[in-house]
């Protein structure tokens, strides 16, 4: 079984990326049915506003054909991805923020909310983001559905929520257990960038290290939150996202190999 920063083979799952902190392959985790995600064909990531010159030789040799941005238009304009010219990369702006964030920000910023308030403040938006931004998380599968845009980085600003909500759908949809799917989400603890200057946030270790960290109690969150509203995670993807056995089928063909 794959999990943590290296696999069993030792390969790298974070790519060493010098302005980059959370740019992960997918690759290695292996399915209920003993598949394995294929290297090199799906990745996660933090902002790429800073990717140096160096980064962009390493950017091709993975031969990245599309990238996903979750960001606000607001977000991209303050921190654009700084992308080598590609002929063959397209960018696709699949933006939103979860409602309330910015209150919640702003609440943090005026030292209104305390840690443990931060927690609650987070649970709710995970409860609310597989069902309030459905047609955002659709999207992100109806660019999955395409072979021209494989392989493909899904990203947003610290790659925790928006995108790690994501990469927990695509994961669960090619079949990874559960246990492993939380293992990767909670990886990015491993791998956090300093967002305080992007969202100008001058606060307590205990108050940003609850806002910055990945826990299993959002993760957990999330999920419920689907349970409750479609009964299962695969009437989620079947009814919410659109993913029938036809599509889920290619899917599977497109991102999983014999492990």
């Amino acid at each position: 079984m794959t999990n943590g920063s290296t696999t069993s083979s030792n390969t790298p799952r974070r790519i060493p990326f010098e302005g980059v902190a959370n740019f992960r392959d997918l690759g290695g985790y292996v399915t209920a049915g003993g598949q394995s995600i294929a290297w090199r064909r799906l990745y996660r990531s933090d902002s790429l506003a800073e990717l140096t010159d160096q980064d962009h030789e390493l950017w091709r040799e993975l031969g990245i054909r599309a990238v996903c941005d979750l960001r606000l238009t607001s977000e991209r304009d303050s921190a654009p991805d700084r992308l080598p010219q590609n002929a063959d990369l397209t960018e696709h702006h699949i933006g939103f923020l979860p409602e309330g964030a910015n209150e919640m920000l702003r609440a943090i910023r005026a030292g209104e909310l305390n840690s443990a308030e931060i927690t609650e403040e987070v649970i709710r938006h995970y409860r609310c983001l597989p069902l309030d931004h459905l047609a955002e998380y659709r999207a992100v599968f109806d660019l999955l559905d395409r072979p021209q845009n494989h392989p493909v980085v899904i990203h947003c600003t610290s790659g925790k929520d928006r995108t790690g909500l994501a990469i927990a759908l695509i994961l669960l949809a090619l079949g990874i257990p559960e246990d492993q799917v939380l293992a990767d989400y909670v990886l990015t603890n491993s791998y956090r960038r300093d967002v305080s200057h992007i969202f100008k946030l001058y606060i307590g270790d205990a108050e940003m290290q609850t806002l910055t960290s990945a826990q299993p109690e959002y993760f957990t969150a999330a999920l419920g939150a689907i349970q409750r509203e479609y009964g299962s995670t695969r009437n989620y993807l079947r009814d919410g996202i659109g993913l029938d056995d036809t599509r889920l089928k290619r899917l599977r063909a497109a991102f999983l190999e014999e492990a």
